[in-house]
């Protein structure tokens, strides 16, 4: 059975999301392995996302307030880093900053031109899991998010010449175009929130105010706006903020266990989104991995516990509160489409109704123009073989992962992480390989 065929049964199961029910009888073991991976390779990705990128290379030793952009790497983390790489490894994460100067490298920069220049503001696009949506994710936020750490209460941009990130994208195509760079390199304030420990939820229904918090959706939730709040530590230092915005930005920053209600959930991302224009005077993007992670505990949950559509009020809600503005460009990544995801109801289809809350779709194998940034091509896949002296390899990796179709276009993709997989396990078996696509 190919990729493409159990992703089309997998298709026809979402049409049961949060609409009608999930089904009640899936493997119950593939499903805790499934979840131990996500909570595995989501903790170590949130590690390493911003440390890299984000600090001002060179920064004087001088005693400031703690950086609102990322601590950089200790000495013995980037000699760590670098032996990695000089070993031939295959990354250990998806996160763009690790995979750019590996063996592994396959140039999609050129996305973020597509994106900003030709697609929608709200923008969801969605491919297969291991086809490089979390690299793309990262990939924006360490091109786009300006360099700025808080002194004195006063924010201070850095040089973008200075910074870890010029030399992240140095020698890539996207810093061929000149005027690109120019224009959008580090010009942003981004917002990037994971939503992948929401799929580890197990129980969301809808309980009495005392009760509120007992479930582990909250938690998973709760999880996912932290993190998203700690890539900004210290904006509540920023002397622009009323007393009552600091109070807000610490109770994010913090455990976020007293007057708690939903309305502060949904408001999170687009709080942080108006701080941090108010305070940087910088257009915000926003960046959503993993869009579609109360998909997976919708269809392999107990029905009896998760509640399609007291979730889809959560993820509505959210997703309205950020665009309601009209001033936040969003990119949306995800595996699956539902009519919930994209903010609208069934008559809404019916009548191809359009409002202030419309996000596009676009499936990655429907656009070549599209299509190319996802997986690996052929031709991507033979030169990374090539990299790890594994050439003769390829009639093998073709023939076990058979490649990804695109409409109306001769090219064949390849799932990246299968391919990783492979490298990484030169004499596994097909099934161990193939399992990777899942994972």
């Amino acid at each position: 059975m190919t990729i493409r065929i159990v992703m089309k049964r997998m298709a026809l199961v979402l049409n049961m999301f949060m609409i009608g029910g999930p089904s009640s009888h899936a493997d119950a073991n593939w499903a805790e392995r499934h979840k131990q991976h996500l909570v595995g390779s989501w903790a170590e990705k949130n590690g390493r996302l911003q440390e890299p990128v984000w600090p001002w290379k060179g920064a004087p030793n001088r005693k400031t307030e703690p950086s609102s952009s990322s601590k950089s790497h200790t000495t013995d983390e980037i000699e760590s880093q670098m032996k990695h790489q000089s070993l031939g490894l295959v990354p250990s994460s998806s996160d763009f900053s690790e995979i750019r100067h590996s063996k592994a490298f396959a140039d999609k920069t050129a996305f973020l031109y597509e994106w900003l220049t030709h697609r929608p503001k709200q923008w969801y696009v969605t491919a297969p899991p291991g086809f490089g949506k979390s690299t793309l994710g990262t990939m924006a936020v360490q091109f786009l998010n300006a360099s700025v750490e808080i002194v004195n209460g006063v924010e201070m941009f850095h040089d973008k010449q200075k910074t870890a990130a010029y030399e992240l994208f140095q020698g890539t195509e996207i810093f061929e175009m000149k005027e690109f760079v120019d224009k959008h390199f580090q010009n942003y304030a981004v917002v990037y929130l994971d939503l992948a420990p929401l799929s580890n939820t197990t129980e969301a229904i809808f309980k009495i105010d005392e009760d509120f918090l007992s479930q582990d959706f909250h938690k998973y939730l709760k999880m996912a706006i932290r993190k998203m709040m700690s890539y900004y530590p210290t904006l509540h230092l920023h002397h622009n903020l009323t007393a009552v915005e600091r109070a807000t930005l610490e109770w994010y920053l913090g455990e976020m266990e007293t007057e708690v209600t939903p309305v502060k959930f949904w408001k999170s991302a687009s709080t942080l989104a108006r701080l941090l224009r108010k305070c940087f005077k910088k257009d915000v993007i926003v960046v959503v991995d993993s869009y579609d992670a109360l998909c997976k505990p919708n269809i392999l949950g107990d029905i009896t516990k998760i509640i399609g559509p007291y979730v889809a009020s959560y993820i509505i809600n959210f997703s309205k509160m950020i665009i309601q503005d009209g001033q936040s460009r969003v990119l949306y990544l995800g595996t699956f489409k539902t009519i919930e995801l994209m903010l609208q109801k069934p008559s809404d289809l019916r009548l191809q109704k359009k409002t202030m809350y419309t996000i596009e779709h676009t499936d990655f194998y429907s656009d070549e123009r599209i299509a190319k940034y996802f997986g690996l091509s052929r031709r991507e896949v033979t030169d990374i073989l090539a990299r790890y002296s594994m050439l003769d390899h390829f009639s093998v990796v073709d023939d076990l992962l058979d490649g990804h179709a695109v409409l109306r276009s001769p090219l064949t993709l390849f799932n990246t992480k299968a391919v990783l997989s492979y490298i990484e396990n030169k004499n596994a078996t097909p099934s161990a390989v193939t399992f990777a696509v899942y994972r």
